[in-house]
């Protein structure tokens, strides 16, 4: 089913868009970095009879925000569309498949080869990422160890989303013979997700239950994260006029990612084998 030297030449072809979007990744995720604890807290200053509080993101909000639910998703769909690229709608916008032409392998042996070389770019992006946060924010936020639980799931719940929208996306290059319909086809889509989301966001903060809704107009409802803090939490007195009111973990959502997580990973298992079926039955000029 997978022919070895296809598959390292096809990595090879990927190396590049692999390298660049891992590193973005890496840097990226790295945002909660520029806060002094991974909870966010309150700045309470005493002067006097004068009290003055001010509210400090913590690395988890940042990297929520900033990663999670923007970075990630944007530079992984640019990794899916380089891919499918490189790997599937260049060789069929040609009106043929060379690959099938100039070697000896069936249709489903060039398929799941290039599939999985597809898979593993995107595992080894993943990866690279995943290790990068555990060593920095490990090393550099004290209080990380209270919520790498929460970071742990939560980067579980990310990859297998991100995993679904790499399948989605190769699903509709199998789908459409031109990359300029895959690309039209894809960003759109997206774009309107983000709206959705961007929406529901707004709804969130300002508590409008009917904005609040919106999020089910878009695959991002199916991602949940657990890195939610409220207030009174531990409280540190830096000095006499100067106290630091750290944010309190909620509990999980246990029931959400009980469902939100196998559904995910049964999408993406359920349109790979369609896929197939196209380009095994799909008809070329020559």
């Amino acid at each position: 089913m997978i022919n070895k030297k296809f598959l390292v030449s096809q990595l090879k072809n990927l190396m590049f868009v692999i390298l660049i979007i891992g590193i973005l990744m890496g840097l990226v995720s790295l945002l909660g970095l520029s806060s002094l604890s991974f909870s966010g807290y309150n700045r309470i200053e005493k002067s006097g009879s004068t009290v003055s509080t001010h509210l400090v993101p913590g690395g988890a909000d940042l990297l929520k925000y900033g990663f999670f639910y923007t970075s990630a998703p944007i530079l992984i769909v640019v990794y899916s569309l380089v891919s499918v690229i490189n790997l599937f709608l260049k060789e069929n916008s040609k009106g043929y498949l060379e690959s099938w032409l100039t070697t000896t392998m069936s249709r489903a042996t060039i398929y799941w080869t290039k599939f999985l070389a597809y898979v593993l770019g995107y595992l080894i992006i993943m990866f690279f990422t995943f290790i990068i946060q555990m060593i920095f924010y490990g090393a550099l936020l004290t209080d990380f160890k209270l919520g790498i639980g929460r970071l742990l799931l939560t980067e579980l719940a990310l990859f297998l989303f991100l995993f679904m929208i790499i399948i989605l996306i190769w699903f509709g290059a199998t789908a459409f013979n031109r990359t300029s319909t895959t690309v039209i086809v894809v960003l759109t889509l997206f774009f309107f997700f983000i709206v959705m989301w961007v929406i529901s966001e707004i709804g969130s903060l300002t508590n409008n239950q009917i904005m609040i809704n919106f999020k089910y107009a878009t695959i991002f409802s199916l991602f949940n994260d657990c890195l939610i803090f409220q207030e009174g939490g531990e409280i540190v007195n830096k000095n006499p006029g100067l106290i630091y009111e750290y944010g309190k973990l909620l509990p999980i959502q246990k029931m959400a990612f009980v469902w939100q997580l196998p559904t995910m990973l049964v999408i993406a298992i359920t349109f790979t084998i369609p896929g197939l079926y196209i380009y095994k039955n799909r008809s070329f000029y020559i």
